[in-house]
């Protein structure tokens, strides 16, 4: 006779005793503000770049695409520690939680180390094969040594806020973002613009009193200090913790093998699944760069506008993956899969819903969020309309990045990635080469490529969702 299924448990942690309607407000808010402040340093950087010219726009969207790519895979690499600490968390294991933390940070920080290096070494290659050529190449090729060679620190920003959100635990993130925020925007100014520089609207602009001048470069330099910052922020908060808050003890990083293989278990498959995302973006870029070739100009820096733009729409579906993964691997480390769905299917509706509503802005008011990033006219012309495209799959968008978000939190890597790979590399790719070069649509067909595989990847995790497969995942 088969022995009854383990009755669900409370949970544990800061989450304990909180309706499921209050712990995805606790786990949002601070996500979606640390969300937009993390957008908002890569759109001051591209803004920065539109104020400096078309070459530096073109430099700064492949350079900033490619580094998005290692950033993804770090996150990857942290995701697998960040699903034990919720289950740790969910059964009250405190110690089991601080292993996790600790042997995740010593992988996150291995995968940076090699993938910065390796980056660095093909930047040239990698810089050719997105089409960039002439002044535009070298620009690039220097902001990606600099910030390739700088993951590192990213890697302990990441690895150690995903650990704390999981934990329940959101709030240091924020105070790292702002941080971050703070010293990026200010010594990005500085260091990449002239002193005299105006910078805003007709109406309501500002006038650098100094700068260095150093363009694509000094944007380089001032992210990596802004990394530092807020990595310095991170490790603190997670060395002098106190109380029922996740704490890095130095032993923790020494390689455990059996914790090690847990974590790369779920870490593995994630940072595939990560591959696909940012692989696949970088790959359109290999388009954008062949459309560039035919037209001889530079789209890259009309996708890169429109990219950045688009990433507003993206922090709820951040916000609420990361809420629905932590309650969901909490949940299920509960034995209560009942309620891991319906914390899961809650941040699913509410995220998917307000990004709708950022979907309609896109829809009302291209002109006016373009205006906001550039100042070249070429770019002022042709992305609004192509942002449009951008406003009608904003649902869709949602759900699947949401989605993603709990199975991942289940530790459900694998079906995501293999789902993520097949969609980014069999439906979105080759149709952006078929409608951009080969009908010859330019930008406009590689958007509607976009579009097309977005809405039908946000279908195809709604019916995985369903399935019900993800709750039964062994962490």
């Amino acid at each position: 006779m088969a022995a009854p299924p383990p009755c669900p448990r409370p949970l544990a942690g800061r989450l304990a005793g909180k309706s499921l309607p209050v712990q995805v407000a606790m786990l949002v808010a601070w996500p979606l503000a640390q969300q937009f402040l993390l957008w908002l340093s890569g759109a001051v950087d591209m803004a920065i770049a539109g104020h400096i010219s078309g070459t530096a726009s073109a430099a700064l969207a492949v350079g900033t695409q490619t580094t998005w790519l290692m950033a993804l895979l770090v996150m990857g690499a942290a995701s697998g520690a960040a699903a034990l600490v919720a289950r740790a968390t969910g059964k009250g294991h405190k110690s089991l939680a601080r292993a996790a933390l600790g042997q995740g940070m010593a992988l996150t920080l291995a995968v940076a180390l090699a993938l910065g290096l390796f980056v660095a070494g093909l930047a040239e290659v990698l810089t050719h094969l997105a089409g960039l050529r002439d002044e535009t190449l070298p620009l690039c090729v220097a902001f990606l040594r600099i910030t390739a060679l700088a993951l590192p620190l990213l890697a302990v920003m990441f690895g150690g806020s995903a650990a704390m959100t999981a934990s329940g635990d959101p709030r240091p993130t924020f105070f790292a973002m702002a941080a971050m925020n703070a010293v990026n925007l200010t010594a990005s100014l500085l260091l990449a613009l002239p002193a005299g520089t105006v910078i805003g609207p007709e109406h309501w602009h500002v006038t650098l009193p100094w700068g260095l001048g150093m363009g694509v470069r000094g944007i380089a330099l001032g992210s990596i200090l802004g990394w530092a910052t807020g990595a310095a922020v991170i490790l603190g908060r997670l060395m002098f913790a106190r109380g029922h808050h996740l704490r890095l003890i130095g032993h923790r990083l020494l390689p455990h093998w059996h914790t090690m293989r847990r974590i790369f278990a779920v870490s593995w498959p994630a940072m595939l699944e990560r591959l696909g995302q940012g692989g696949g973006h970088w790959a359109i870029l290999a388009v954008v760069g062949a459309v560039a070739h035919q037209a001889g100009a530079h789209p890259q820096a009309v996708h890169g506008v429109i990219s950045r733009i688009e990433g507003l729409s993206y922090l709820p579906a951040l916000a609420f993956g990361i809420a629905a993964a932590t309650l969901t691997g909490q949940y299920l480390g509960a034995n209560d899969p009942a309620q891991a769905r319906r914390a899961a299917r809650t941040c699913w509706l509410l995220g998917a819903g307000l990004m709708s509503c950022v979907g309609l802005l896109f829809l009302a008011i291209p002109g006016t969020l373009v205006r906001c990033m550039t100042n070249q006219p070429e770019i002022l012309e042709a992305a609004p309309p192509i942002l449009r495209i951008c406003g009608l799959y904003q649902f869709f968008f949602g759900t699947a990045n949401i989605l993603q978000g709990a199975m991942r939190g289940a530790g459900d890597t694998r079906a995501n990635a293999l789902l993520f790979n097949l969609l980014a590399w069999g439906v979105r790719l080759p149709l952006a080469a078929l409608l951009g070069i080969g009908l010859g649509w330019g930008l406009t067909g590689i958007w509607i490529a976009i579009a097309c595989e977005t809405t039908l990847r946000g279908l195809v995790f709604m019916w995985r969702f369903a399935g019900g497969q993800w709750a039964h995942v062994k962490v």
